[in-house]
């Protein structure tokens, strides 16, 4: 593979990922939405807690017989921040603050922490007062320094307490020394002033090693940064709340859209069609504005000639007679995979243009479970295709004149009681062939292939199917699963038909919103109508008989 063509399917792929969260952007923004609501609404919600932080210097305290040694080596600063948040030092701090509380409760307000390469502790403590807190932060940087000092006085005394009381034992000693030799009266002896030199010797030595300690000064730190009283609370910060909440709402919001197109089963647009249908999508039937009712007959080729939608329609003719002139197709049938996907809104819309385009054309509504057509054209339904195959009324009796030159039509008639046996009968072979000889296209309207065995019945009648399926709800399933019943019975499937599409809703082709917006809103002075390609307007048809 050439390095432009991975990077037209890297393009391919990042259209598809712009056009699902296009699609599902109003799902993203009602996600992100109500997630920043919900934390602002608890972020105002919660008490305001304040911060005050001091800042201690920890130094080492002097050691008179270890003068050598670096300061790093006297100071382990994770050492001294866990003295700092220590119950001993909470006790300390919690009777200097008024009223006293609790050191555990106390230590779950404190935090310690230590810059990097510094030798200083950054005591916080946090309160919904601020008083509270900056009292609390002193308060620890206070019991931590008078800590240490005791530590540390308590540590010299340990060292200095023997020598001290050597020293007192050999100063009573030489006293007494002292003492005889001045009561003899002759003077010390050779032992006894030997004595005595030892005596001064020894004290001497621990006179020496005790002055050192004697001015050792006790430094544990000092306090840099007094605690400050803070102005403004440090949580909730709600504009942080609402960054962090804003951005977890949209990833959440992509992750739940793109999760809900890997579940979605309905078709993704005329590609996928293709690929499930294994057929050419002749037109692509846009979605028509306004019409909500989906029971209502709507026959937009007759009521909005000039329209988008009958535009397709018209495409959909060109595409079916150069088949029709390729293979002699004559008899069509026009099927769906389930109930509500326009089948018979498409095989009514097919006859018109292809009468309005001077083909002789009989309309057959095969729908005996659930007949539209007449509905569609205004005609009534007491007679049609039932009675027909019954023997009760012939054909050309039965056929009805909608209004539209060279359209012919046979409604459904009266609802049977064993549908599928009439369409599958002999009786039906022959009227779709005495049919053929004498119109140039024979459309027949049947029931869904999944619903019923009606269409599978009637699909050997005619020379081929038309499919169609809706956009909005016709799902991948189906499709294949309409497919896999139609091979099965050996019928050809002309092509499919993908109705109901929002071109503005377009995942595939974003191209076609395009297309669609010229054939609607451009023409000659802008008058929103759509011409012909040899300069012929397609007026509405005009009521009217004429001979099939």
């Amino acid at each position: 593979m050439s390095t432009q063509d991975i990077t037209a399917d890297e393009g391919i792929q990042l259209r598809e990922y712009l056009s699902i969260l296009r699609a599902r952007r109003w799902s993203i923004v009602v996600i992100a939405g109500a997630i920043l609501l919900s934390t602002l609404f608890f972020s105002f919600r919660q008490t305001p807690i304040y911060e005050s932080t001091t800042k201690v210097l920890v130094k080492p305290v002097n050691n008179p017989f270890a003068t050598n040694a670096p300061v790093s080596s006297l100071i382990n600063l994770d050492t001294e921040r866990e003295i700092a948040s220590s119950t001993e030092v909470a006790i300390r701090a919690s009777e200097s603050i008024s009223p006293p509380e609790d050191p555990a409760e106390l230590l779950g307000d404190l935090s310690v922490s230590v810059p990097t390469n510094t030798q200083v502790l950054e005591i916080t403590f946090s309160d919904p007062s601020p008083i509270r807190a900056q009292a609390g932060a002193a308060a620890f940087a206070n019991a931590y320094i008078d800590y240490k000092t005791e530590q540390a006085t308590n540590a010299l005394n340990e060292v200095r307490s023997p020598i001290e009381d050597q020293i007192r034992d050999l100063t009573e000693q030489l006293n007494r020394l002292n003492a005889a030799i001045a009561a003899q009266g002759a003077g010390a002896t050779p032992e006894q002033q030997s004595r005595r030199e030892e005596l001064t010797s020894q004290l001497a030595v621990l006179r020496s090693q005790l002055a050192p300690l004697r001015s050792v000064v006790v430094d544990p730190g000092d306090i840099l940064q007094t605690a400050g009283l803070p102005s403004s609370p440090s949580s909730p910060n709600h504009l942080r709340n609402a960054a962090l909440a804003l951005f977890v709402g949209l990833a959440l919001g992509v992750g739940i859209a793109f999760l809900r197109e890997r579940l979605d089963d309905r078709l993704r647009g005329r590609a996928d069609l293709e690929q499930r249908a294994q057929a050419p999508v002749l037109a692509v039937i846009p979605k028509v504005a306004g019409w909500k009712k989906r029971d209502e007959a709507r026959l937009t080729t007759v009521t909005e000639p000039r329209s988008g939608v009958a535009e397709a329609y018209r495409t959909l003719r060109t595409s079916v007679l150069f088949a029709a002139a390729q293979r002699e197709i004559k008899a069509i049938l026009v099927t769906s995979a389930t109930a509500g996907e326009g089948k018979t809104t498409t095989a009514a819309n097919l006859a018109v243009v292809l009468a309005n385009a001077g083909k002789r054309v009989i309309l057959v509504d095969a729908d005996l479970r659930k007949p539209r057509i007449h509905r569609f054209l205004n005609l009534p339904n007491r007679t049609g295709l039932v009675n027909v195959l019954a023997g009760e009324a012939l054909p050309w009796e039965t056929l009805l004149d909608p209004g539209v030159d060279n359209l012919r039509v046979l409604p459904s008639g009266p609802v049977p009681t064993r549908p599928a046996e009439l369409l599958g009968s002999e009786a039906m072979g022959e009227l779709v062939a005495e049919f053929r000889q004498v119109a140039d296209f024979v459309i027949l309207d049947s029931p869904p292939v999944l619903a019923v065995s009606d269409a599978l019945a009637l699909a050997p009648l005619c020379q081929t199917v038309l499919y169609v399926s809706q956009a909005e709800t016709t799902t991948r399933g189906a499709v294949m699963h309409a497919r896999e019943r139609l091979d099965q019975v050996g019928v050809e499937v002309l092509g499919a038909v993908l109705n109901g599409f929002d071109p503005s809703k377009s995942r595939t082709d974003p191209y076609y919103y395009y297309r669609y917006y010229y054939r609607t809103r451009s023409g000659p002075g802008g008058d929103g109508s759509y011409f012909e390609p040899h300069g012929t307007r397609e007026e509405a048809p005009r009521p009217g008989r004429s001979s099939i």
